[in-house]
């Protein structure tokens, strides 16, 4: 039989299936198997495309739904392992594994599967340390972080795939398993992907758990994906006495189409241990080496269901968890079973309750209705938790739970659902080895097997940006909402000693309904006053006359420090008979305030003058020092009261505003 394995599928059939057509042609040969290993994003609808989790701009429907409603049919049986950008919706109703469309089976969380004399196993998603211990909790509507760890692949699979014999041909998964790629050549790995150098030295690039299952499985070969770049590895398992021949050769050539043939010579190469052929393959993209075509394996391409398989998801059903909370697995030394490689009793009980036909059944059925091809792709919205029949059936053909029902049966009432915003990448049609479909179709063949990896520079791995969706820091021009201070006339952060009494409450009357002793300014009568000059504007700013607190001496007030004390700013407003203070720092209270602060600032308007002008008063109050817009003197650019220190103007005001207490 001849397979073809695929890297990331990103949605790209149409491309993936006219180039094995044209390999198909230019071979003469009928290719029985596409294997593609992750990514493979089933988008059914704008529904489906907002289960998705990759960033708006990658936001593209592809061309399954085609194949899903039927306009198209796939040419090659299709087999899907899940990865980190899928329809996650989808994709968790087949926990078990199902007919994403006639002729493409999607393998669920984990299987075994067989397929003429080839028996293959599947593990979905990408591992996370963090989600690795949990069930299967998440469920549609999806918010941000579930809709990530709906991917993340648990211990119970990892578990019941570790009680199988070690008999398997082919593994296939998305992530890479952990410390990989110290048996092929790393240091070309870590030229074409630098950034990968710090996790392979601390040996943390790839997944733990597939880690685990390429120790205890030990497959003939393990395809996978993720990590969009082409490398080859060769494993060889401990229990070999001496080195397979051709070993250090096909170390470096990196697993060439002829490796069918290599591969059976390595499973039967002298000693007791077995080889493992690794096989990371790169996304669709133009110059990507992105595919492979093997020959591996006889007989009818027909799927079956792999009866060890089957007998394990019996005997662990009771494991089945769909809670967020950590669950582990059984293991020596706990009070229940935890080895359960079947035996041949458990077997023929499976037998006797799936029956003897094996063969998976193609009842695949349309649930929803797929994208109509026009419609806005960013106009859907998340869809409800659903199951699927294929699972339903399935469950209740081998007497096991549905995932998917268990948390349909613990839905809340309502959810909140949410959309989200994309560009199709182009495709590359790069083969095999020795096999390059161009871009316009013409087909070359190419005998040099040794450079063959040739990527571009810069790769569009797909990244969850963070960044940008909250609201961004204020600038230095953004409009702050103003906050009213305690004290009138006064700068905000002036510090003054306590006193006894205590302050009344703020209200919050407006400016014009201001209590003492923040008065009204009062102008005087017209009649009372001379015309000044009509270039003159009014002379002098005419302060309000705050009273002191009750019990606070005069010697006890304390000026400010210059450094932590910000002048506050204040518009006067004239009208017929009076003039009313506002701005963002003057309070109104019910007892009397003191004031502090030693300067005040000019309005930041120019004062309106009144119809009638304004006569100065006999003794008008002092204006401290600073620039002073209402002020004859400010407007010659001389200063009001040179060579007086701040203290000092800071207690001649205070004095003047506690003789004119005195004198009222």
């Amino acid at each position: 039989m001849y397979v073809a394995v695929e890297g990331c599928g990103h949605g790209e059939l149409d491309g993936i299936y006219a180039g094995i057509q044209a390999v198909e042609r230019a071979r003469n040969i009928k290719v029985d198997l596409l294997i593609i290993c992750g990514d493979f994003q089933a988008v059914r609808n704008t529904s489906d495309l907002q289960c998705m989790a990759v960033p708006p701009k990658y936001y593209t429907m592809g061309t399954f739904y085609k194949y899903y409603s039927g306009q198209l049919t796939a040419p090659v049986l299709t087999l899907v392992v899940g990865g980190n950008h899928e329809a996650s919706n989808f994709m968790q109703a087949l926990a078990f594994g199902g007919w994403l469309a006639p002729n493409i089976y999607y393998v669920g969380y984990a299987a075994v599967l067989r397929l003429g004399s080839l028996r293959l196993g599947a593990l979905s998603g990408i591992y996370n340390g963090r989600d690795y211990l949990k069930g299967h909790h998440e469920r549609a509507p999806y918010d941000k972080s579930t809709m990530r760890t709906a991917y993340h692949v648990r211990n119970m699979e990892t578990f019941r795939l570790k009680q199988l014999t070690p008999e398997m041909d082919v593994f296939v998964s998305h992530d890479w398993p952990r410390g990989v790629y110290h048996h092929g050549d790393v240091e070309q790995l870590l030229r074409k992907k630098p950034f990968f150098r710090e996790e392979v030295e601390a040996n943390k690039l790839g997944s733990r758990p597939a880690e685990e299952l390429l120790n205890k499985l030990q497959p003939r070969f393990w395809f996978a994906a993720h990590l969009h770049v082409k490398f080859s590895a060769l494993v060889q398992h401990p229990g070999t006495s001496e080195p397979v021949e051709g070993a250090e050769k096909e170390e470096s050539s990196a697993a060439t189409a002829a490796a069918g043939d290599a591969g059976k010579a390595a499973a039967d190469g002298a000693g007791t241990g077995r080889v493992t052929r690794f096989l990371a393959l790169d996304k669709c993209l133009p110059r990507r080496k992105y595919m492979q075509i093997l020959e591996l394996g006889e007989g009818p391409a027909e799927l079956r269901y792999d009866l060890e398989w089957l007998t394990v998801l019996r005997l662990t059903d009771h494991l089945t968890s769909v809670s967020a909370a950590a669950q582990y697995m059984p293991g020596p030394g706990c009070n229940q079973r935890y080895d359960f490689r079947p035996s041949a009793e458990e077997l023929a009980d499976t037998t006797a309750v799936w029956g003897e036909d094996l063969r998976v059944p193609s009842d695949f059925e349309a649930t929803v209705t797929p994208y109509d091809g026009e419609s806005d792709m960013r106009a859907g919205r998340q869809p409800a938790a659903a199951t699927d029949p294929q699972t339903s059936r399935f469950c209740k053909r081998l007497g096991i739970r549905d995932p998917m029902q268990l948390l349909c049966d613990a839905i809340p009432s309502s959810h909140t659902l949410r959309t989200a915003p994309a560009d199709p990448s182009e495709v590359d049609l790069t083969l095999d080895a020795d096999v390059t479909l161009d871009t316009d179709g013409d087909v070359t063949l190419d005998g040099d097997v040794t450079g063959e990896i040739t990527l571009d520079d810069e790769d569009d791995m797909f990244v969850i940006d963070r960044t940008g969706t909250s609201p961004r820091a204020r600038g230095p021009g953004t409009l702050r909402t103003p906050r009213l201070s305690p004290f009138p006339l006064t700068r905000p952060g002036a510090r003054v000693k306590s006193s006894s009494t205590p302050l009344t409450p703020l209200s919050r009357s407006p400016a014009s309904k201001l209590a003492p002793p923040v008065s009204k300014l009062v102008l005087p009568e017209p009649s009372s006053v001379s015309k000044p000059p009509e270039s003159s504007p009014v002379s002098k700013l005419v302060l309000p006359a705050p009273k002191m607190v009750p019990g606070l001496k005069q010697d006890e007030l304390v000026a400010p420090d210059d450094h932590d004390a910000t002048a506050t700013k204040y518009a006067v407003e004239a009208t017929d008979d009076k003039v009313k203070a506002t701005g963002d720092s003057v309070k109104a209270t019910d007892s009397p305030v003191k004031a502090t602060g030693d300067s005040v600032k000019a309005p930041d308007v120019p004062v309106k003058a009144p119809e009638a002008p304004v006569k100065e008063p006999e003794a008008p109050v002092k204006v401290p020092d600073g620039p002073v817009k209402a002020t004859q003197d400010a407007e010659a650019g001389k200063p009001t009261t040179p060579g007086v220190s701040p203290a000092k103007k800071f207690k001649r005001r205070n004095q003047a505003i506690y003789n004119a207490e005195e004198e009222d």
